[in-house]
């Protein structure tokens, strides 16, 4: 069996959700802003609009972008619990960071970034694990980190972490947590989506959106359907799963192997599907019923962890050193 960097099993094993993959190449400066002590990385993003090659730049070990109002975005440091925001025009500074305690041994750390714009200030939420074990969820900024829920233990492999807003509620999905069995258990979070209340407790209860899953990582709101591309365990299909408002689901089986990790839509409502195994975004038509498989991939834009579209319609990725944006 051949092996990832770090111990991750490629796409003969169980591959439940990747944090490393393909070297991206780029530079970066780091910097301190004097009494902020905020670190600042130099993401020079120059205007090239009509090279066809991604602009690029240095991260460590990075996952979850997400579109930011005004053009920017965010993205997420596993191993460091860093959030990191690069505006419009390129400028990339330390925008929140993960208390004290991640752990990141496996296929823990910051796993999770979500932004709720109300008002004028945006909240960032985040999802990590402690260094107790636990998953847990928190309002990241502005303000001190608050938890707003003290989730299940993590373990090595298929603790999903991926967040998303559908309207008020912030959308979680949890792996199996290697207790299939617990997967179809209505009480347990195994293998499910959740919604939780962004301003709830530590202790709240979150509702149950739908179930069946193995590690539901790559997921998407559109509208009110919520997108899931779930991995697989063994020989079993990868699926893209629509849940409606409704709570119906409809169900595609992917052919081949990607190892599902981030999918975002494009301005048309298509969607774009990130993989680890397959280090390639894919575009998946949607029509206005039932789904397709992938049409193609988009060349050239190396994916591992993490795809986002932001407003001016440019894509986001991530893979295992670099932040890549077209």
């Amino acid at each position: 069996m051949a092996s990832s960097p770090d111990g991750w099993p490629d796409d003969d094993e169980d591959v439940r959700w990747p944090l490393v993959a393909k070297l991206g190449v780029a530079l970066a400066a780091i910097t301190l802003i004097g009494g902020l002590g905020a670190a600042v990385v130099a993401a020079f993003f120059i205007d090239r609009s009509d090279d066809p090659e991604p602009l690029i730049v240095q991260a460590v070990d990075p996952v979850a972008p997400v579109a930011m109002p005004g053009g920017g975005f965010l993205y997420g440091e596993r191993t460091t619990g860093r959030v990191v925001a690069v505006d419009a025009d390129g400028n990339a500074s330390e925008f929140a960071q993960v208390p004290d305690g991640l752990e990141t041994d496996g296929q823990r750390g910051l796993l999770g970034v979500a932004v709720r714009v109300e008002g004028d200030s945006p909240e960032l939420y985040g999802s990590w694990t402690s260094d107790d074990g636990a998953l847990v969820v928190g309002r990241l900024a502005p303000g001190p980190a608050e938890v707003i829920w003290q989730g299940p233990l993590s373990t090595d492999v298929a603790n999903g972490g991926t967040l998303a807003f559908r309207g008020r509620e912030l959308i979680i999905g949890i792996g199996e947590l290697q207790a299939p069995e617990l997967v179809d258990d209505p009480t347990t979070p195994n293998g499910k989506i959740l919604a939780l209340d962004p301003d709830g407790p530590a202790d709240q209860e979150p509702a149950v959106v739908a179930g069946g899953f193995h590690n539901p990582f790559a997921i998407a709101v559109v509208g009110g359907d919520i997108w899931v591309a779930d991995n697989a365990p063994g020989s079993a299909p990868e699926r893209l799963v629509r849940v409606a408002p409704d709570g119906s689901i409809e169900t595609l089986e992917l052919e081949g192997r990607r190892a599902p990790s981030g999918l975002a839509a494009d301005a048309e409502g298509d969607l774009l599907l990130c993989g680890f195994v397959s280090g390639v975004v894919e575009r998946i038509p949607v029509p206005e019923t039932g789904v397709r498989g992938p049409a193609g991939k988009i060349d050239d834009l190396p994916c591992a962890t993490g795809v986002a579209v932001l407003a001016d319609g440019s894509i986001v990725t991530t893979s295992s050193d670099a932040v890549w944006r077209r």
